[in-house]
């Protein structure tokens, strides 16, 4: 599910069922939410932008979504210089594992409620929408309160595990119940001009 030497998650394509799986940044999700029943292991509902084009729904376990992009997974790739197929996993978890003993998650994000950057998985993940920029706004479940908190990073911040912004920009006002806050409604109050002039007072 999860392409450790792309960082990103792999999907069907309708408009091509035979064909092969699709490559999805987690900047290109647009929501992700858990479905009620399966707990071991939870399965969430992801709509995604796939590169048709079109937006389209997948369904992913928990530890896909979660753990796939630092866990052991079989990887390998053609060593040009041996002509071999050598596996790779070992070195990518040793990475990872370095990285995490430095204290620096693969994500970050800001709660509004706790005033500071939280680490957090993609499951944590409500919403997420582009602009027409490489920014993208991003609603999100503290994991430790629960507040929704709604920050604007790069497409990289999400995409690159251990990649932070120097910058983490926050709407610092609270929402309410989170399942009022639609997608359309999520896009039009990020990308107003309001929150443009909160983004720049915010970044300076």
């Amino acid at each position: 599910m999860y392409d450790v030497l792309r960082a990103s998650y792999r999907f069907h394509c309708p408009h091509r069922p035979e064909g092969q799986l699709r490559t999805v940044a987690l900047s290109r999700f647009r929501s992700i939410e858990r479905l009620p029943g399966a707990a071991h292991p939870a399965v969430f509902r992801v709509t995604y932008l796939c590169d048709c084009g079109d937006d389209h729904v997948g369904l992913v376990a928990h530890d896909d979504l979660d753990y796939g992009p630092i866990a052991a997974t079989p990887v390998e790739f053609r060593n040009l210089v041996t002509g071999r197929t050598e596996p790779v996993a070992g070195e990518l978890v040793e990475l990872t594992r370095a990285q995490v003993q430095k204290g620096n998650w693969p994500w970050k994000l800001f709660c509004g409620r706790e005033a500071k950057l939280k680490p957090v998985f993609p499951s944590s993940l409500a919403l997420v929408s582009p602009a027409d920029s490489e920014l993208v706004g991003v609603a999100m479940h503290c994991p430790s309160c629960g507040e929704l908190s709604l920050n604007v990073v790069s497409e990289a911040h999400l995409d690159v595990p251990f990649y932070h912004d120097r910058v983490v920009r926050l709407i610092d006002r609270p929402f309410l119940d989170s399942r009022d806050l639609t997608v359309d409604d999520f896009h039009e109050r990020l990308w107003s001009a309001g929150f443009d002039a909160e983004r720049a007072k915010l970044a300076s």
